[in-house]
C-alpha cells in the first residue's frame, strides 16, 4: 500500500491516469493485437492513414514500443519524457484530426474536438517538464548525498587511527618504564669485600 502511495504521489492526477493507459496498453492490448486478433480485422492509424493487414501488424508492433516506453518513462519520471512524451501526444492529436477528415466515418468537427483535446494534453505535458528533470536531479543528488557519507565515515575512521597511532601518553609511559628500569640498577658493592677476600688468602 505505501508503494501505490509513493507512486501516487510522484504525478498529478492526469499524468497518472495517462501512466495506467501505457500500463494496460503495453500488457494487454497490444499483446492481445498484435498475437490474437485475427490479421483480417486488425487496423491501425498513423499519421490520419489507416493500415490494414500486416502494415497494421508492424504499426501495432511500434505502437507497443512507444507505449512501453512510456510506462517505463512514466514509472520511473525520466527526463527524457520531456519533450518526447508531448510530442507522441502532439502527433496523436494531429493524427486523430487527419483522419476525422480523410475517413468517411469521421468529420471535421469530431476531428477538431479531438485533436484539441489532445494538444491540449501534448501542452500540459510541456509545462510539467520540472516534474521529469526535478525527479532525475533529487536521485542524483541522494546517491551524491550516500557517496559524501562514506567519505566522512571513513575520514573519521582514519583520522581516530592517526590518532591513537601519535598518541603521546603511550611515548611518555615507555620512558617512564625505561626509566624505572635504567636506575641504579647495579648491585651496591659491599664496603670491605676486598678485605674479606684478602684476610682468607691469609
Amino acid at each position: 500500500m505505501e508503494f501505490l502511495k509513493r507512486e501516487y504521489a510522484k504525478r498529478p492526477i492526469w499524468m497518472n491516469e495517462i501512466f495506467l493507459f501505457c500500463l494496460y496498453m503495453t500488457f494487454i492490448y497490444l499483446p492481445w493485437d498484435i498475437f490474437i486478433k485475427p490479421l483480417d480485422q486488425d487496423q491501425e492509424v498513423w499519421f490520419g492513414l489507416m493500415f490494414t493487414g500486416w502494415a497494421a501488424k508492424v504499426g501495432a508492433v511500434a505502437h507497443w514500443l512507444v507505449y512501453g516506453a512510456g510506462a517505463w518513462g512514466f514509472y520511473h519520471m525520466r527526463a527524457w519524457m520531456h519533450p518526447w512524451a508531448g510530442v507522441y501526444v502532439a502527433q496523436v492529436a494531429l493524427s486523430m484530426f487527419l483522419w476525422s477528415v480523410l475517413d468517411d466515418r469521421g468529420g471535421i468537427i469530431g476531428g477538431t474536438i479531438a485533436g484539441g483535446i489532445f494538444m491540449a494534453l501534448a501542452s500540459a505535458f510541456w509545462v510539467a517538464r520540472d516534474r521529469f528533470t526535478a525527479v532525475a536531479s533529487t536521485g542524483a543528488h541522494s546517491s551524491s548525498k550516500g557517496d559524501g557519507d562514506d567519505d566522512e565515515y571513513e575520514g573519521d575512521e582514519e583520522e581516530e587511527y592517526e590518532g591513537d597511532d601519535a598518541d603521546p601518553s603511550d611515548s611518555d609511559e615507555d620512558d617512564d618504564n625505561r626509566s624505572r628500569s635504567d636506575g641504579p640498577s647495579d648491585t651496591v658493592d659491599d664496603p670491605g669485600g676486598s678485605d674479606a677476600g684478602s684476610s682468607d688468602d691469609t
